[in-house]
């Protein structure tokens, strides 16, 4: 009866507040912190901030113009909005934590960068900052161009079977949300506060051993895969069908299999899941610099990945490299022999030529990863 009475005197005492007061007690002030990002080069977290469907903007209560403190890169690719008169009691959901960040999406988005971009870095953020404690919300969101306004019409959302919705909810725990920014997410009246939100991905050293490693082993996890004990070694080459192919990748599959078993591997139509499944397989995965090489992150511990690189290409080689080699075993190889590369018309940078590989000397990384894993082995025993 005592609370009851208490309740009830508050309820009075609200009542004859002035509005502006009465709104104050319902709706903290909102506030922000900025740090260096990833993508975009601003991290943001603000404190106290709504969602409105109606506006399809974050609005916050503050007598401060809070998103002039944290511009992305000198546009907002989400918008903001001072609302002196927020009131939490009208949210439609509630969370502890809201994670708003942007996906790859062109050319039906990109498996290097949904990892570089996104995954790890987000990884990184939700460990440190403890996400998994309370509620959470997580909004990918789609640019309409790199850093400007997103895009509300997009269908990247509309296929739950796409590889990058299914990156995007691996980072989800149990109790978590998923939103997307898209057009379903424009609902009159449907609003969702956040305790905090964090706008962005925060800035993240790829060669964080711990990190990395902790990622591969949560996504596993995640999946439910077992990671085993390779008997019999088995090589992996990536097949690529657009540009930077191998153009003689029978006549290195058939080369290398009088070493070791070798095959070719495409990954056109599966699931995330079902590429990260296949990795298990594999003892040494040989692939050119792109997309498809990621998936060398998720390769047993003690296997071997090889970073194959064009004939004096500008391209993100090294971004490759330093995340791989925080994975475990790695080799790098570059093709020095112009004469065995095909270029593209139009590209000035060598980013998209075909190469046709030095057979003799795919022999020889093939022998020195097989050494790798050899002197693993080893020294696990060793340990043991």
């Amino acid at each position: 009866m005592e609370t009851m009475r208490h309740i009830v005197l508050l309820l009075i005492w609200m009542k004859l507040l002035p509005s502006n007061q009465c709104a104050d007690l319902l709706h903290p002030e909102s506030d922000v912190t900025s740090s260096h990002g990833h993508y975009p080069p601003m991290y943001c977290k603000y404190t106290h901030i709504v969602f409105k469907g109606d506006t399809g903007a974050f609005h916050y209560k503050s007598h401060r113009d809070l998103h002039k403190q944290c511009s992305f890169a000198g546009t907002d690719i989400w918008e903001f909005k001072k609302d002196p008169d927020l009131d939490i009691e009208k949210c439609t959901e509630t969370y502890d934590q809201g994670h708003i960040f942007t996906i790859f999406y062109y050319y039906g988005s990109n498996y290097f960068h949904l990892h570089y971009d996104m995954m790890l870095p987000l990884f990184a953020e939700i460990m440190k900052t403890g996400s998994r404690e309370g509620t959470a919300a997580f909004l990918p969101t789609v640019e309409s161009e790199r850093l400007k306004k997103l895009n509300w019409d997009t269908v990247a959302f509309d296929d739950d079977s796409n590889y990058w919705v299914q990156t995007v909810k691996l980072l989800l725990g149990k109790h978590d949300a998923y939103r997307p920014m898209n057009d379903k997410l424009r609902t009159p009246g449907y609003t969702i506060c956040f305790k905090k939100a964090y706008f962005g991905s925060p800035r993240f050293e790829f060669d964080n051993r711990d990190v990395v490693r902790n990622f591969i082993k949560y996504a596993k996890q995640m999946h439910n895969i077992t990671e085993y004990n390779i008997e019999t070694p088995l090589v992996g080459i990536i097949s690529r069908s657009n540009r930077r192919r191998i153009l003689n990748e029978a006549d290195v599959v058939k080369a290398l299999s009088e070493i070791v078993p070798t095959v070719l591997i495409e990954f056109t139509g599966m699931t995330y899941r079902e590429q990260v499944q296949l990795m298990q397989k594999y003892s040494v995965l040989i692939g050119m610099n792109g997309a498809g090489l990621m998936n060398a992150l998720y390769l047993p511990k003690t296997s071997v990945a090889i970073q194959l690189v064009p004939y004096k290409a500008g391209l993100n080689f090294n971004e490759f490299g330093k995340l791989l080699k925080s994975r475990g075993p790695y080799i790098e190889w570059h093709n020095q022999h112009e004469e065995l590369t095909v270029p593209m018309p139009g590209d000035p940078h060598r980013n998209r030529p075909d190469t046709i590989l030095h057979i003799d000397e795919m022999k020889e990384l093939v022998t020195e990863a097989l050494e790798l894993i050899s002197k693993q082995k080893h020294n696990v025993k060793t340990e043991l």
